[in-house]
């Protein structure tokens, strides 16, 4: 299962996307991206507290794409740039589910120890989190490795390339 833990000594804080194949999913390689949907398995715990939503969460595949490339693209630019001067930042990223379930703001950040790192702030909408039909958005900020959120990345992708019987997605050498 692809998941995240943050960067810190003691790790406190994990979030798992696992793409699953139950009722909601709905994959034709002939459709477009956009009709195409895969239900998530999605949990984020941090220390004690476990966050899970009671109905699964979807990606399209056309919105995991862009979650992906997102990531990606955030990825490339810490290699692109390197470290910044001070008086300049690095980009913004924003992505989440595809009907807004969750959603995720990715920063590169400043890093004095050779250890490259990205801040996540992490929001879930609560209502939905409930299966209610008002709420709110909880937020959490925290940090994490960009090798291992480069691995997170690779493992969605092969779990796509795996559910989709290699049509999306890619195969992870080794595997």
């Amino acid at each position: 299962m692809p998941q995240i833990m943050n960067s810190h000594f003691k790790q406190q804080i994990q979030l798992e996307i696992d793409l699953i194949k139950n009722d909601s999913f709905i994959y034709d390689c002939e459709n477009k991206d956009y009709l195409n949907w895969l239900p998530i398995e999605f949990c984020f715990q941090v220390e004690n507290e476990r966050y899970i939503f009671k109905k699964s969460p979807t990606f399209s595949v056309e919105g995991l794409k862009v979650f992906l490339r997102t990531i990606e693209t955030l990825l490339e630019e810490k290699k692109k740039k390197g470290m910044l001067p001070l008086h300049e930042a690095y980009e913004k990223f924003e992505c989440g589910a595809t009907e807004g379930e969750f959603h995720l703001r990715l920063e590169n950040m400043r890093d004095d120890f050779e250890k490259d790192q990205v801040s996540i702030e992490l929001w879930l909408n609560t209502a939905y989190m409930r299966d209610e039909s008002v709420g709110y958005d909880q937020g959490f900020s925290f940090a994490v490795f960009s090798e291992d959120l480069s691995r997170f990345m690779k493992e969605l992708k092969q779990q796509l390339y795996d559910l989709t019987d290699g049509n999306e997605g890619e195969k992870m050498e080794g595997t």
